[in-house]
């Protein structure tokens, strides 16, 4: 009786699958609302949906930070309103952090 046996191909890195990381993120209630919230506003069906985006203009806040640049918003008024976020902060090459004492 005669075995056949399978033989299998290794395919170059390039051809296989690329594995999708998962995750997971325990947030307190209003955390979750606010995301359900934030993600009927923006009318996103999929978490995955909301962290890619998230995670995409969450990058170009540290691109533009370690580049020196400030953000900011313009209200119609002109009215400019900086973002001071701790973390973007401590990236900045020209970190000039205000102190507060007590």
């Amino acid at each position: 009786m005669a075995l056949k046996t399978k033989q299998t191909r290794k395919q170059p890195q390039t051809e296989r699958a690329v594995r999708k990381s998962k995750f997971q993120a325990d947030l307190a209630p209003a955390e979750d609302r606010m995301v359900r919230g934030l993600k009927q506003e923006l009318q996103l069906t999929s978490n995955t949906d909301f962290f890619s985006d998230a995670l995409a203009l969450f990058r170009w806040a540290v691109w533009e930070r370690k580049r020196d640049h400030r953000i900011f918003s313009e209200a119609e008024t002109g009215e400019l309103r900086e973002l001071v976020f701790p973390p973007l902060e401590r990236i900045a090459p020209g970190l000039a952090l205000p102190r507060v004492t007590t």
